[in-house]
């Protein structure tokens, strides 16, 4: 019987790797998040984009006015609305602004303000 092995990785193999398998309920809870965030700085994140032979979360830039899908089906559903740009010097920056954005409208949704 053979016994996983634990393959150590640098800091720059680690970066370039993110992964995340998204189930229905994460699908709907982008899309969400993707609708207000689209409004207030016109892009969105995308469920998942080829890069390097794995499947990453980018942060897009829309290259024109698209109109988002009711529905999401597939990733390829998905390609048809969006036009990827996808910058290497500056990935880290934006996955981390586009988690810093998530995070916020999160803690909105989480935390709605009560009218009273």
């Amino acid at each position: 019987m053979a016994c996983p092995k634990l393959i150590e990785k640098n800091g720059d193999e680690i970066d370039g790797e993110v992964e995340y398998d998204m189930d229905e309920e994460d699908g709907c809870w982008l899309d969400l998040i993707n609708k207000r965030r689209y409004q207030e700085v016109g892009a969105i994140v995308a469920p998942k984009c080829r890069k390097r032979g794995r499947y990453h979360k980018h942060l897009v830039k829309e290259t024109e006015t698209p109109t988002l899908p009711k529905e999401r089906t597939s990733y390829n559903d998905c390609q048809k609305h969006v036009e990827f740009e996808i910058d290497d010097d500056v990935y880290r920056l934006r996955i981390k602004a586009s988690l810093n954005v998530i995070s916020k409208h999160t803690h909105q949704l989480l935390n709605p303000k009560v009218n009273t």
